[in-house]
């Protein structure tokens, strides 16, 4: 039985340069869009699916992925060099890393903001007595109903506040933090 065969990528020096530009970025936040252009630079010079994902300690299937998400936006990014005039590197540059970027996920957005976490978590930590309930600790019914009042957030579930207090190695304090 035959090699299932890979489709050959393509890109102009142009592209190359910007790619090898994105793999020598020292950004930590950037760590995955460098992993992707080696993945890229070394399927351009050659190298099958097996051959790439291996050289990067990476799956397989994860090398398919990238291959065919380059494939798919060669048309476009073609296009889009012919375009943009060649002092305009930044412009294609911010176009190869969209490529390398994760799709959009499915699922519905997130209901809450980073910022009305930490007021949740923030309120949690404050003893319940600074609010007026004759409480030493929180109950999550208690601290729901604070959260509305304060107007936090609109609309909350009970369960949903103890959620945020159980979430990872941050838990909210039982006894006050500070003596």
């Amino acid at each position: 039985m035959a090699a299932p065969t890979t489709w050959p990528l393509t890109a102009s020096p142009r592209v190359r340069k910007l790619l090898e530009q994105i793999v020598r970025c020292k950004q930590t936040n950037k760590a995955l869009l460098v992993e992707r252009a080696k993945l890229i630079l070394k399927m351009l010079d050659g190298a099958n699916n097996t051959q790439a994902a291996h050289a990067l300690s990476l799956h397989r299937d994860t090398a398919r992925y990238w291959r065919g998400r380059w494939r798919d936006a060669h048309s476009d990014l073609t296009q889009a060099e012919q375009l943009i005039a060649l002092e305009d590197e930044a412009t294609l540059l911010k176009l190869i890393e969209q490529i390398l970027t994760d799709a959009p996920r499915s699922g519905s957005p997130a209901k809450f903001s980073a910022e009305q976490i930490a007021q949740i978590i923030a309120v949690a930590c404050e003893e319940p007595r600074v609010s007026g309930y004759p409480l030493s600790h929180w109950s999550a019914s208690d601290l729901r109903r604070e959260i509305l009042k304060r107007g936090i957030v609109e609309a909350i579930s009970v369960r949903q506040v103890g959620r945020f207090l159980k979430r990872g190695p941050n838990q909210a304090a039982s006894e006050p933090l500070l003596a």
